[in-house]
């Protein structure tokens, strides 16, 4: 069974897919603020990753 549900079984529950709602704020992909949203996620992402390995490591 798939982790992601497809957009039609979305649509019953009335759920918006993640993407939609990026584009909604940071358009298509492409456009340099788009390009700094996803760099921003990226280091936080990696951010939280250095945090969760240095905890375990105390």
């Amino acid at each position: 069974m798939s982790k992601t549900m497809d957009r039609e079984r979305m649509k019953k529950l009335n759920l918006t897919p993640i993407e939609d709602l990026i584009e909604e704020d940071f358009g298509k992909e492409g456009p340099p603020s788009r390009l700094e949203f996803e760099n921003g996620c990226d280091a936080f992402i990696l951010g939280e990753r250095l945090k969760e390995e240095r905890q375990k490591a105390s």
